[in-house]
């Protein structure tokens, strides 16, 4: 199923006659990243590539997706990096940790 939506996103015509066939497909694609959210990621590159050439489309509604779809591969794109344990997390965490042993004695 996700080859067959990838396949008919990649041979859309994003500036054909009828907007109701590009809107249908970038619809069922819209579905499928919202869905799979961060780990989109792998797909990203390939949307954006695709997409971004087509950015001065004729149609209004086509141009909201591709510009829907440029703003959530940014999202997909962007992975949060582990914060690296510092001394005043440390110092954060201890006086925590204290606070709940005082408060388990009353």
């Amino acid at each position: 199923m996700v080859d067959e939506l990838v396949d008919r996103f990649n041979s859309v015509d994003f500036n054909g006659e009828s907007t109701f066939g590009i809107s249908q497909v970038l619809c069922f694609y819209r579905a499928f990243y919202e869905e799979l959210g961060w780990r989109f990621e792998p797909w990203a590159d390939d949307m954006i590539a695709r997409a971004w050439p087509e950015i001065g489309c004729e149609h209004d509604e086509v141009r909201s997706y591709i510009g829907e779809m440029l703003a959530v591969a940014e999202k997909a794109k962007v992975s949060c990096q582990p914060s690296r344990l510092s001394r005043s997390n440390v110092d954060i965490s201890a006086g925590r940790n204290h606070l709940f042993r005082l408060l388990k004695r009353l």
